[in-house]
């Protein structure tokens, strides 16, 4: 297998993860271009491990215009290698901030592709899982070279089965994920939520807090296919978009599953068809351009404070109090074990209900055994909980080194190079390097 390594010329490092590096290659086969990601099998347990060549089994398995498609993947002892299609033309929030303006068409050509897209991975017993703007890539510059990417939470499924493994990002999950019963729908829901946010530049269903929960909460009120004044599940007063966009907006957002449109249905929605055509507004595109910032800023500092917690006093700690809830002194967590250790350890801060608790609980036992093993609480809980204390927040930035008092891109990577135990990746950087210098006060408000 290491041989096939030598089958690519590495041209250039295109990023680096906490989990391994990206390069640009080129094959000696047959001189294309591809983007090649590194990842270093120690950082990863047995289940990510297995996840991930799950993600690439399903990958092999679309040959889609509009899906990244996978060029080849093999392994050594110590590395895993997967061979994808380069794809340069950037992530939809850098399309559309970088663009200058864009138009109520842009967001139809856009929206149209990631339906034909999830059309044929439905069509192939596929669920994405996790769609949203950052797993939204363009090729090249233009307009119609979308491509849909990391399967890293699909699931395979048949038309008649019901799928029961909670996963995903919050905000664009589908309500009936909180029941542990849902279908391909949850894509649309996705879509509608996504179409939503492109055309009117938020999120419909939005929470003051970072806990997930709340926007699976939220979304589980429905929306409301009306106009009101202010921002909430509705549409806002005063905004021209065709009355056609919003029907479909209205179709992907059902409530219902069984009433929302499947994949081949709406991507031939009448909207697809509409050559009514309006400039979306000025603060569309700033919204956008925040929320992108914003969430850059907000994986940057969970990181930090999980890479913190799991390097510093939390392991041995935490492994103490887990012992004295692992009844049978197996090394895992049960349901119930998982709900009393829970407890003791956040003290009912977060007042989870059992329910909540159950779903969280499902969320990390990623291969459906009924237990979690102590190292997955360990880093699940450094995550979820420590990555909320401000104060511990605020103390690992106070350790950046700043010039002239702010904090740039070049402070950043002298940061993340004194430190290469954290495994930061090069994501706030760029955001730096596109905002520029940012005092602590200003860079402190991004994140909390």
């Amino acid at each position: 297998m290491a041989l096939k390594v030598l089958r690519y010329r590495f041209i250039k490092k295109l990023g680096k993860g906490a989990y391994g590096v990206v390069w640009e290659v080129t094959s000696k086969d047959n001189n294309k271009t591809y983007a090649c990601k590194i990842q270093i099998k120690k950082k990863f347990n047995a289940k990510t491990l297995k996840m991930l060549k799950a993600e690439c089994n399903i990958m092999g398995k679309l040959r889609h215009k509009n899906v990244c498609e996978l060029h080849a993947q093999f392994e050594t002892k110590t590395r895993m290698y997967i061979v994808l299609e380069h794809l340069a033309g950037g992530d939809l929030y850098e399309r559309l901030t970088h663009h200058g303006h864009f138009k109520e068409s842009h967001v139809r050509s856009i929206i149209k592709q990631i339906l034909e897209a999830v059309a044929y991975a439905h069509a192939k017993g596929i669920i994405h899982c996790d769609l949203k703007p950052e797993n939204v890539l363009f090729e090249t510059k233009k307009w119609d070279s979308v491509k849909i990417i990391d399967f890293g939470l699909s699931q395979s499924h048949s038309r008649m089965q019901w799928m029961t493994h909670v996963g995903g990002t919050p905000m664009y999950m589908a309500p009936e994920m909180l029941k542990k019963k849902y279908t391909d729908a949850v894509d649309l829901w996705a879509i509608g939520v996504m179409t939503f946010e492109l055309l009117f530049g938020y999120l419909p269903f939005n929470s003051k807090t970072n806990n997930p929960l709340d926007f699976l909460k939220m979304a589980a009120k429905g929306f409301n296919a009306e106009e009101r004044s202010g921002q909430g599940p509705w549409f806002p007063k005063g905004v021209r978009i065709a009355k056609e966009a919003k029907d479909l907006i209205k179709c992907l957002l059902e409530l219902k599953p069984e009433d929302r449109l499947v994949a081949e249905e709406a991507q031939h929605h009448p909207w697809f068809s509409s050559t009514e055509d309006y400039n979306l507004e000025e603060n569309v595109l700033k919204n956008v351009a925040h929320r992108k910032h914003d969430n850059g800023f907000k994986r940057f500092a969970k990181h930090l404070v999980e890479m913190d917690c799991l390097k510093g006093w939390m392991i041995e700690d935490i492994k103490k109090i887990l012992k004295e809830y692992d009844a049978n002194g197996n090394g895992t967590l049960d349901l119930e074990e998982f709900e009393k250790a829970l407890h003791h350890l956040t003290h009912h801060e977060d007042a989870l209900s059992h329910h909540d608790i159950q779903m969280l609980f499902e969320n990390i036992d990623d291969d459906h055994s009924g237990e979690i093993d102590i190292e997955e609480f360990i880093r699940f809980y450094a995550f979820e909980f420590c990555s909320r204390q401000d104060d511990r927040v605020l103390k690992i930035i106070e350790k950046i080194p700043t010039e002239n008092n702010l904090i740039t891109a070049n402070s950043i990577t002298k940061f993340k190079n004194d430190h290469p135990e954290l495994h930061i990746d090069d994501e706030i950087v760029d955001i730096l390097k596109k905002k520029g210098p940012m005092n602590v006060h200003d860079f402190v408000t991004n994140i909390i």
